[in-house]
């Protein structure tokens, strides 16, 4: 009996052995701190920290403490940073501080003023010791917002001249030229100044939505220092760099209906200008969009214009008698690969499983296979072609 339990002792610390050096080998690194004294915190005040995603508008509570006499401590541990975080206070849910954290930070916040007689954003009245990221999203954080904000600005007036007088060219000329000289003047402020900013790569990506696939993420991302560009953000805005206006778009290979290959290569050339369709078969635009492409092909195919379609449907079946019910009048090409096909894993343009949630995307593509334009449509994408295509 004795010697059954030496074994099994035994064999316990030769299986323990192996674990605890695997165990240790995945700990996480060390996550943050952050203490604080805000004055006019409630006792028992819940503070909280809510990781943004994507779009400013969606946050996720991460972390979170309560004030006990006068002070609150909180810890936490934060995925793939740096992130873009929003502090917030539960009696005092109109007032919010913005900034960045990462792991490995012990971070000291403290109070100018009573939380009570402060501004909504409440950055500018607090002492924070212990984040350079902060003090990088005061002197860029500006200058992304109201960029961001113009933008959508611009967009809705668009969609109001689209609304209420149609197509307009003089109306959409000074539109287009306003959206120009923002895009400039913003680059020229923040991006040139604030070339090794940490919190700007975070809060261009944050606003990826209004800023789309703009020249001048293309340029920003190769000023970046090695570092930046390693970073997981400087890794994810890099996959929007690669795609942005003025960088040739990626070519690709795929088989149309019929099995024959086709290649960027040889379409792109034969156009002066080349619309790429990203769509499947139960996108939730497609209809609305592929109608419209049919009347822009038919006003300019003549003119130089071509259409290429590219489905992210992984069924044949499916695709092809879309394809039969649309008779689309272009080339339609696909890899029946979905969410692991080239549309995700090199455009990244395939937005989830459900069918509901994939988006139909217009590209427009010079001759020598250059982007012009992202995510295009409407009396927008009209205006593109009749500049290069003419009336």
């Amino acid at each position: 009996m004795k010697t059954k339990n030496i074994v099994r002792s035994y064999y316990m610390i030769i299986t323990l052995s192996f674990i605890f050096p695997l165990v240790a080998f995945q700990m996480p690194p060390n996550g943050y701190t952050i203490t604080g004294h805000i004055e006019g915190l409630k006792e028992g005040e819940k503070v909280k920290m809510s990781l943004m995603s994507l779009s400013p508008i969606n946050k996720e509570t991460r972390d979170s403490s309560y004030v006990v006499n006068g002070k609150f401590t909180i810890t936490g541990y934060v995925p793939d940073g740096p992130r873009l975080y929003y502090m917030e206070f539960g009696d005092h849910p109109s007032k919010v501080a913005g900034f960045v954290i990462d792991n490995e930070k012990n971070i000291t916040i403290t109070s100018k003023a009573d939380i009570g007689n402060m501004a909504t954003e409440i950055r500018d009245f607090l002492d924070i010791d212990g984040s350079d990221s902060y003090h990088d999203f005061e002197k860029a954080g500006w200058g992304v917002h109201v960029y961001a904000r113009t933008l959508a600005f611009i967009n809705r007036a668009i969609d109001k001249v689209r609304d209420s007088l149609g197509y307009d060219q003089k109306i959409l000329d000074g539109l287009m030229m306003s959206r120009e000289a923002a895009t400039n003047a913003f680059y020229n402020y923040t991006v040139e100044n604030f070339p090794n900013n940490k919190a700007l790569p975070l809060l261009l990506l944050n606003y990826t939505g209004y800023i789309g696939h703009e020249k001048f993420l293309g340029d920003y991302y190769e000023k970046m220092d090695e570092a930046t560009k390693n970073s997981s953000s400087g890794k994810k805005l890099k996959l929007i760099a690669d795609l942005c206006i003025g960088h040739v778009f990626p070519p690709f290979s795929l088989s149309d209906v019929e099995g024959k290959v086709v290649t960027s290569k040889n379409i792109f050339p034969k156009n002066k200008l080349t619309i790429v369709q990203f769509w499947a078969s139960t996108s939730v635009e497609r209809s609305r969009l592929q109608k419209e492409l049919k009347a822009l092909y038919g006003k300019f195919h003549n003119k130089g214009l071509g259409v290429v379609g590219i489905s992210s449907d992984s069924t044949a079946m499916e695709w092809k008698l879309r394809m039969q019910g649309e008779q689309l009048p272009w080339i339609n090409v696909s890899d029946l690969k979905g969410s692991d096909g080239v549309v995700q894993n090199v455009y990244h343009e395939y937005s989830g499983d459900s069918g509901e949630n994939i988006n139909t995307v217009n590209v427009l593509v010079d001759s020598e296979g250059k982007i012009i334009a992202w995510d295009i449509d409407g009396i927008k994408l009209q205006w593109y072609l009749i500049k290069y295509l003419g009336q």
